[in-house]
């Protein structure tokens, strides 16, 4: 089995570069940018054009914290599983890892077709910009198609994992019932189409998932030791 200490680290960095990938971007933002996500395509397209570098750093963040995300969550996982949680275990890991492939498509989508299209509309040789600034569009659509069901799958994985804890089992109870929340109200967001400050409440929701998977990773390195001492 992974160790729950090395999960629990993972878990920790995991979260850290997914709470803080935003900080490349606004690290570099145009003259008079205030609003953000942005409002329409061309101001996406502004943006990515000005701060490329921070752009492409912003989604290898989340790129490389997908892997460290799913270890963390492989752990628990197996021992759910060899306490005979194996259905809601073994369906959790799966939506997991069908987030994780579906969130990976829609980064690198995102993160490297938009700019490349967007430095095109900037560009002050380009003649037709419509046509950069539809593909710009075009891309950052097609990096969505990929992102909601990501999300959508991710909020299923976490609530499933979380539904072990609320029963006492490695952590505490209200991890388990914040996870349980947190899921149903991502689900129930993409239901009802809600947002929030423009973005997709399910979509919003997935950073108080990155909250609560960082303080996890703490507790994880909690719950080693105490498995640990049940060893010895």
């Amino acid at each position: 089995m992974l160790d729950l200490k090395s999960s629990g680290y993972f878990m920790i960095f995991a979260g850290l570069l997914l709470l803080t990938r935003l900080v490349p971007i606004f690290a570099n933002l145009p003259e008079g940018f205030t609003t953000f996500p942005p409002a329409t395509t061309q101001d996406m397209a502004i943006l990515a054009a000005h701060n490329t570098v921070g752009y492409h750093y912003s989604h290898l963040m989340a790129l490389f914290a997908l892997p460290l995300m799913w270890l963390g969550f492989y752990a628990h996982y197996q021992r759910f599983n060899a306490k005979g949680m194996t259905k809601r275990a073994t369906i959790g890991i799966v939506a997991l890892t069908v987030a994780a492939i579906l969130f990976s498509i829609a980064l690198l989508i995102d993160g490297f077709l938009v700019p490349i299209a967007s430095t095109e509309f900037v560009n002050p040789e380009m003649i037709d910009k419509n046509t950069a600034l539809f593909f710009a569009k075009y891309s950052h659509s097609l990096a969505m198609t990929f992102f909601t069901p990501a999300s959508i799958f991710f909020a299923i994985g976490f609530g499933l994992l979380a539904m072990p804890m609320a029963h006492g089992y490695l952590h505490n109870k209200w991890f388990g019932f914040i996870g349980i929340f947190l899921a149903n109200l991502s689900l129930v967001g993409y239901l009802f189409n809600w947002t929030l400050s423009g973005m997709a409440l399910g979509a919003s929701v997935m950073m108080l998932f990155f909250i609560w998977m960082f303080i996890l990773g703490f507790s994880t390195i909690r719950a080693h030791k105490t498995e640990i001492a049940q060893l010895l």
